[in-house]
């Protein structure tokens, strides 16, 4: 289980800033679908043959371990462009990798918290308990006392009979 260090944000406020950018780049590739055992070197290998490598970065998790994804970026646009359409769909040590100029999505913006606006769909929070509406709701009503969805009734014979049918 990873527990995050504490850390005083006076001090250290740079500690855990995103520094990468979160808008279109036409000259790096995000690669997924990498062999977990794949290293920096064979990537660099795999893509220098399309352009100059500017930087490549493997992506991983906190334990340090490769996620399968790596970002590379070259001098320009054309490199990129060209690698795009070379190595996209290339198989790398028996898997496929997907190759495309790097875009990645809108980063949420954690805004301060608004005061609380009143509206109709708000319920106290009284009626459904601390922890709010259960996601879940069983019925705790026995089967057996369940009603069914089309009725059915006993025939002279004794066996079930559905009505409408005959």
């Amino acid at each position: 289980m990873f527990v995050s260090p504490c850390i005083d944000k006076n001090k250290n406020p740079d500690f855990k800033v995103f520094k990468y950018s979160t808008v279109i780049e036409k000259h790096k590739l995000f690669v997924s679908g990498l062999p977990y055992s794949c290293t920096k070197e064979e990537i660099e290998d795999l893509f220098k043959p399309h352009g100059c490598i500017k930087d490549l970065r493997l992506v991983t998790n906190r334990a340090g371990k490769p996620k399968g994804l790596a970002y590379v970026e070259y001098e320009n646009e054309a490199q990129a462009s060209q690698a795009v359409m070379k190595m996209d769909g290339a198989k790398v040590k028996e898997q496929f990798i997907k190759v495309a100029i790097s875009n990645p999505p809108k980063r949420k913006q954690t805004d301060p918290p608004e005061i609380a606006k009143p509206s109709a769909s708000m319920v106290p929070r009284q009626i459904y308990g601390a922890r709010g509406r259960g996601r879940t709701q069983l019925s705790m009503m026995p089967r057996a006392l369940h009603r069914q969805s089309t009725p059915v009734t006993k025939a002279e014979n004794g066996a079930l009979q559905e009505i409408g049918r005959a």
